[in-house]
């Protein structure tokens, strides 16, 4: 009978490598956004991370995350010309959260 728990493992750290092939795709995007201003696509960017960090064992992208859209709630109607206070920094910080997951996961490539 074959080791259920060991092919669950291997499965697990199969979408693990994939998921984080695509940690620096994506970390460009929102680096692209947030210079842009694209407060709203940087928004669902932010969503999505959150999410599939949580889904795909990536904890400590969690809350960063979780910071930078708290940042974004308070703040209702936002335009291309305004940053939320506390939003490029909060996000840069993620992102050199990233670089830092990247960098520790090299093997991950």
């Amino acid at each position: 009978m074959p080791n259920t728990s060991h092919n669950k493992a291997e499965i697990q750290e199969s979408l693990r490598r994939s998921y984080a092939r695509r940690l620096e795709p994506r970390a460009k995007l929102i680096r692209q956004l947030l210079f842009q201003r694209r407060w709203s696509e940087l928004q669902d960017q932010l969503s999505l991370l959150k999410q599939t960090s949580r889904e795909f064992g990536f904890p400590e992208l969690v809350e960063p995350t979780e910071m930078i859209q708290g940042i974004f709630s308070e703040h209702r109607a936002l335009s291309p010309a305004t940053a939320p206070r506390g939003a490029y920094e909060a996000t840069t910080q993620l992102l050199n959260t990233i670089d830092t997951v990247l960098g520790k996961n090299s093997w991950l490539h």
